[in-house]
This record gives C-alpha cells, structure tokens and sequence, in this order.
C-alpha cells in the first residue's frame, strides 16, 4: 500500500529502513563480486519508470487509490499494505456506510409520509391587453423575461412567504395544529412554542411558492400529513391571496378617488381666485370690460378727426376771401380748436403717460392678463371634473382580479420523503467527503513518512 501511495505522490522521498539498507549492502557486494570475475550484465534504467510515475496525473492517482481501496475492501489487499486496508475500511463504514444505512432506516421506519396539494393562479388587471410599450423598455423587458408578470403579482408571492398570511390563516393554533409533533415524525414537525422566526422558516418549508415571470402564473404547492389538510391549507391561500387583490383594487380605487376630488377642490378654489381677482380689477378701474371702452374711445376719435377735417376744408376755402375778424370765420376757428382738443383728451385716453389711473391699453393690459388666468382655471376645473367623474365610475369596478387556473384538490398518495432519492443523495455525498478525506489523509501520512 505504502509503494502505491508513493506513486500517486511521486515527488515524495521514500524512507529507507533498515532491511532496504541490508538489501542495499548485498546489491553493493554482489556487484563487486561481479566486477571482479568479469563484467557487469546490463541492468535496466529505473529513471523511465520514475517519470512516468511523474507525469501520470491527478488521474492516475484517483485511478490507483480507488484500486487500492476496492482490494482492501474485497480483502485482496497485499501484505504490503499492512493496517492500511483495515482503517480504509473502518473509515468507510463509519463516513459512508453507517450514514446511508442510518438515513434508510429513518425513510423506512420513522418518516411520516407528506402530501401535497398544488394549486395556480394568476393577477390580472381589468385590461387583459395590458402592454409594457415599445423602444428600450420593451427591449429590456424581453431580456429580463418579465414582460408579463406585474407588481401586484411579486406582492401576492411575497405576501404567501410572509407572516401576514399565517395570522389571516389562523395564527400559531392553525400551524400546531397542523404540524404538530404527534402528526408527524420529530425531524419534519414543529416543537410547540416555537417563536414567529421558527415558524415563518418552517411555513416557508411547507409552503413553497414559485412564479413564471413570462405569463405570471403563481404556482403553490401546500404540503401536509394529511391530503386533506395539505388541500385545506392550499384553498385557505387561494382565498387568502384573492383577498389580498381585492383590497389592493379598492385601496387603488379609493386613493384615485380621493386624489381626484382634491384635485377638484384645488381649481375649484383657484377659479373662484381668479375670478375675485378679476372682479376687484374690475372695480378698481371703473370698467366691466376695458376693450368695449377702447372701442367706444376709438368711435367718438374717428367722428371727431371727420369732424376736424371738414372744418379745416371750410376754413381753408375762407382763406384769403374772407376776412380773419368775420364771425362765422371765428366760429369755424373756435370750433376746429375745440375739436381738436377732444381729439387729444381721447387720444390721452388711449395712450397718455403720467396719468394715475393709467392708459386703456393698460387696463386692457391687465384685464387680459388676468382674463388668461381665469380661463386657464376654468379649463383646469373642467379636466379635474371629468377625472373625478372617471374615477367615480372607476370605484364600480375591479381593476384587479386573482384568476384560479388549477384548483387545489387532495392528494391520492402521499410524494413525500422521496426515500431512494435521499438515501442516494446521503451515500453520493458522503462517499464523496469519505474520498478526498481519505486523498488527503494518505498524503499527510506520506509526507510523514
């Protein structure tokens, strides 16, 4: 056995012991005896065998150890080996046999059977065409592969893992009572008393939800140590669950209507500013509406400048006829300068500067000014009247439904443990940990040595 490890580890220096050493001194005299009745026979190289021992791999080693162990184990190991075939097999026994035998016992004798219910559904909006869009979104979407799953799905599957739907349920009495230790064996049933961590680990055992992030579905599948109870447990989450979507619909609903009626109350308020604002402008000015005013200003202007022309017409035929102290001359005079000082004051009406009351093009300034922010109002009180009326009748309706796919039904057998796949998994497993263990330890003693 020691030659063989020296070869799956071949940088090692082999130990010389006494009797090598007295096999070494007959070689060294016989070899001299040789030399002296005549020449040496060739002898073969050893240095062709040594590396290859070099280069024959980490696999070679493996190939020559489980050699090794399977001779020590069919009892055909050498007398080379010594103790070694005996504590290979006694850490086998104790490492792979002893745990895979002791976890068949368990599956045959003690593990209670488990069944299971599985039910599916699916969130869903009140507008089955929902789309994400087009462009980068779309784009990152089909990639992430969450294209029809939404939020309000990811809420339902965290709300299934968490401790919320164990007191909608029934609380720690439902769970004991389900999962109490006289149901089942001690190693998959819950200890009375356990805290709310215990439980919620324990429940996330029994309870294994999973979504399909391109359609959405929600799978749950409910185990128990019973069929009826796992179908009990499974129908108390779909109920659970839809009653979960149904608030998050009427919270949706009422929160869009109560949003929609401040909004209202908001440009109720701002109209009704406007408006005041716009009355008190009013007053202030002495006018309702500063462009009727303009419009009066600029008839009377146009009569009078018709009014200057004709008098500056006969005044201009008079001239050089009649003489300049002619009454009818100095009426004619008088009224053209009358005229012509109406035609200022209106003019000063329209345009002045210096006046404290401002010009009509100033009011009429101010006026439409504030006659846009009224309009505005009134548009924006309009927009949110027809929003509190869509949410209004929003409130009618569902915009989330929880839509059942596979209803949950009891179990004809029970699925669980599965007894070969996990006495295989022990003995794989330890068989596996027994093996480099046993690598190492033979590596350990050969440097050792």
């Amino acid at each position: 056995m020691k030659e063989k490890l020296r070869q799956m580890v071949p940088r090692l220096k082999p130990m010389r012991t006494p009797q090598d050493a007295a096999d070494r001194s007959s070689s060294v005299a016989q070899i001299q005896g040789n030399a002296r009745s005549g020449p040496a026979p060739h002898q073969p190289h050893t240095g062709e065998a040594t590396t290859t021992a070099h280069t024959g791999g980490v696999l070679t080693m493996v190939r020559h150890f489980f050699r090794d162990a399977r001779s020590d184990l069919t009892g055909t190991a050498t007398s080379e080996t010594g103790s070694g075939g005996g504590s290979l097999l006694r850490s086998f026994a104790f490492f792979v046999a002893i745990p895979t035998v002791l976890t068949m016992a368990y599956f045959v004798f003690l593990a209670a059977d488990i069944y299971a219910s599985e039910t599916r559904f699916m969130v869903r909006g009140a507008d089955s065409q929902e789309k994400i869009g087009s462009g980068a979104l779309a784009l990152v979407s089909k990639v992430t592969g969450v294209s029809g799953t939404s939020p309000d799905s990811f809420a339902v599957l965290n709300y299934i893992k968490s401790r919320a739907i164990i007191e909608d349920i029934g609380g720690k009495p439902m769970v004991q009572r389900l999962f109490a230790p006289d149901r089942g064996d001690m190693l998959t049933t819950l200890a009375e008393d356990e805290a709310w961590e215990d439980i919620i680990k324990y429940w996330r055992r029994r309870v294994t939800p999973s979504i399909d992030t391109q359609s959405g579905i929600i799978t749950v599948e409910a185990t128990a140590f019973s069929a009826e109870d796992a179908n009990w447990l499974a129908t108390q989450i779909v109920e659970k669950s839809e009653a979960l979507v149904n608030e998050i619909s009427r919270r949706s609903r009422e929160e869009t209507l109560e949003v929609a009626l401040a909004d209202v109350d908001l440009a109720r308020g701002d109209l009704a500013s406007a408006r005041e604002t716009l009355r008190q402008y009013r007053n202030t000015r002495e006018t309702l509406d500063p462009e009727l005013t303009a419009e009066s200003i600029g008839e009377v202007l146009s009569k009078l400048m018709l009014r200057r022309i004709e008098l500056e017409a006969r005044l201009g035929t008079m001239q050089g006829v009649i003489d300049e102290n002619f009454a009818p001359r100095r009426v004619l005079q008088r009224e053209l300068e009358e005229t012509r000082a109406q035609i200022a004051a209106q003019e000063a009406l329209l345009a002045s500067r210096g006046s404290e009351a401002g010009t009509v093009s100033d009011v009429i300034s101010g006026f439409e000014n504030l006659r846009l922010e009224e309009e505005f109002a009134e548009k924006r009180y309009s927009i949110a009247v027809n929003a509190y009326e869509a949410a209004r009748q929003d409130v009618e309706k569902q915009q989330l439904y929880l839509v059942e796919i596979v209803r949950p039904t009891p179990a004809d057998t029970a699925i669980y443990p599965k007894k070969v796949a996990g006495t295989f998994m022990i003995f794989f497993g330890a068989f596996v940990l027994w093996s480099i263990g046993s690598l190492i330890t033979a590596s350990i003693r050969d440097h050792a040595i």
